[in-house]
């Protein structure tokens, strides 16, 4: 009872946006909509570090197989984010993420990458990311 609760509470507490498994607003980022702090630090510490571990410590009735695929797509937007960081002194023509446009396909791989390694179906990210890239 006492994981349980320290998970709830940690996720209520600090990443309100974790409280669902990650897959629908996950694809809802990824279709265009735009979710405040979605792929942001707190969600992904919230979400892949001690959440996951109590609720499964809990024995609570729960899957690591979407948790698993918003903790990808936030660990990409990170590094997107450190990549932009660390690109300030190259020009913009030359710099990668200057759209968000390859910054939604870093990010749907890196989901898709979670999507296959949660449920050993590479087939089934390869699947994913050419519906998400798709629309």
């Amino acid at each position: 009872v006492s994981f349980s609760c320290s998970a709830a509470f940690i996720v209520l507490r600090y990443a309100p946006v974790a409280i669902g498994s990650g897959v629908p607003e996950c694809k809802t980022y990824l279709n265009g909509a735009l979710y405040k702090n979605l792929l942001e630090k707190p969600q992904f510490a919230a979400t892949a570090t001690l959440t996951l571990i109590l609720a499964v410590a809990a024995d609570l009735p729960v899957g690591v197989e979407s948790p698993l695929m918003h903790i990808c797509a936030s660990l990409a937007c990170l590094v997107c984010k450190w990549w932009q960081a660390s690109e300030a002194g190259i020009p913009r023509d030359q710099r990668l993420f200057v759209t968000d446009r390859p910054r939604i396909m870093f990010i749907t791989v890196a989901a898709a990458a979670g999507l296959s390694a949660a449920f050993r179906s590479p087939l089934g990210g390869v699947v994913f990311c050419f519906e998400e890239l798709a629309t």
